[in-house]
């Protein structure tokens, strides 16, 4: 799913939001939208069949955290606890919403096909 090809729309308007002003939760939501499967929708399996559709991504606050804090010195490296609070802080302010199962969660991106879809599909 997730893959270095390609790239995701990053609108101006970004810049009148909370994220914005936050460098250390901006890069946590750039990599939500990067993570976020972009192309066709498809099944995952883990017990039960999950569909995982375009503009959400399967994830958990420590796989979150370790991809986060990769290549971060020590200084900006945050706690798995403090990534997914920031998750539900863009949870509650409409950006993502979050479904939890025990193993993992699934993150949608809000506005998904209004932001990253061609205009051509």
């Amino acid at each position: 799913m997730a893959t270095n090809r390609g790239y995701v729309k990053i609108y101006r308007k970004i810049r009148d939001s909370a994220v914005w002003h936050d460098p250390l939760k901006l890069r946590l939501w750039e990599i939500l939208l990067m993570k976020a499967n972009h192309s066709k929708d498809y099944n995952f399996q883990s017990g039960t069949r999950k569909q995982i559709q375009r503009g959400e991504l399967m994830t958990g606050r420590f796989s979150l955290a370790r991809e986060y804090n990769e290549g971060l010195s020590k200084r900006y490296q945050r706690h798995p606890d403090t990534i997914w609070r920031w998750v539900n802080e863009f949870k509650k302010s409409g950006m993502i919403q979050v479904r939890s199962y025990s193993e993992y969660s699934v993150v949608t991106i809000t506005n998904w096909k209004k932001y990253q879809v061609d205009e051509d599909e």
